[in-house]
């Protein structure tokens, strides 16, 4: 064999081992790569917290952020609000006082199919009636490589100290969420509230990994979640228009047969 033979052959199996690894830092993350566990923390909390994994979706719903000025838009999509809720509400019944619990979940930025998963990341607890988040990482891209070592990108869940700097995103004040001590990553919201967006169920996704430790220790109870019932499609908007017909009611706008007729008209639909 001569020496530019070896050395064309050298060089071929170098390429090849270069694109063997591009493909192996391929920077993919997957429904199941989705994660929620407990950590322990210097605060007392209302746990363990009794909330369903409907309440829970309907309580996240209301959670919106802004990026750059832009309209607010919500923090979670809906895919994340169909597969969270259950195993935050395992661990909810689970978690001790001093427990917070992490989350760590990603979307595909406006629905697009092939568009790359972005990642969102907090914590979550109770106190006072009202459920908290704290978010730390807000649609971050991914970086290259982070599967290659068979573990969990390190994200920031977010700190009750102070808010992370350069945070692409913050909280929004509406749908009775309010800010706590007026930062833009920490966000409050009553648990005797209702879902604001209808979130239904139409496919089958990936259920978030709990951690193992904290899962062996889940009670008996605690595992059996009820199932999610949700409105069907439509119920939002239907509500919606008998809200404005009765504030045109109330305001003398139309008569009583009139609000009757209309009534009667919406319902039909349901």
């Amino acid at each position: 064999m001569t020496i530019r033979t070896s050395m064309a052959i050298g060089l071929t199996v170098v390429l090849m081992a270069q694109n063997s690894l591009a493909r192996d830092l391929k920077p993919v993350w997957l429904e199941s790569d989705d994660y929620a566990e407990l950590e322990v923390v210097s605060a007392r909390h209302d746990h363990p917290a009794q909330l369903t994994a409907a309440q829970i979706q309907g309580l996240l719903g209301r959670v919106y952020k802004q990026e750059n000025g832009d309209e607010p838009v919500p923090y979670f999509s809906d895919d994340e609000l169909r597969r969270l809720p259950a195993s935050l509400a395992t661990l909810f019944a689970k978690a001790k006082p001093s427990d917070d619990i992490l989350f760590g979940s990603s979307f595909r930025q406006r629905d697009m199919l092939f568009a790359s998963r972005s990642l969102n990341a907090g914590r979550l607890f109770v106190e006072e009636g009202q459920l908290n988040l704290i978010i730390g990482t807000c649609a971050e891209p991914l970086d290259v490589g982070y599967r290659r070592f068979h573990r969990h990108r390190q994200l920031n869940h977010g700190s009750r100290i102070k808010p992370v700097s350069n945070l692409p995103c913050e909280l929004v004040e509406m749908h009775a969420a309010t800010r706590v001590d007026k930062r833009p990553d920490w966000i409050s919201v009553p648990l005797t509230l209702g879902p604001v967006r209808v979130i239904t169920n139409e496919t089958s996704v990936a259920q978030p990994k709990i951690n193992k430790a904290s899962k062996a220790a889940a009670p008996a109870k605690a595992a059996a979640q009820p199932a999610t019932v949700l409105p069907p499609p439509g119920a939002s908007r239907m509500a919606e228009r008998l809200q404005v017909l009765k504030q045109l009611h109330k305001d003398g706008l139309i008569n009583d047969a009139e609000y009757e007729q209309k009534r009667a008209a919406i319902l039909k639909d349901l």
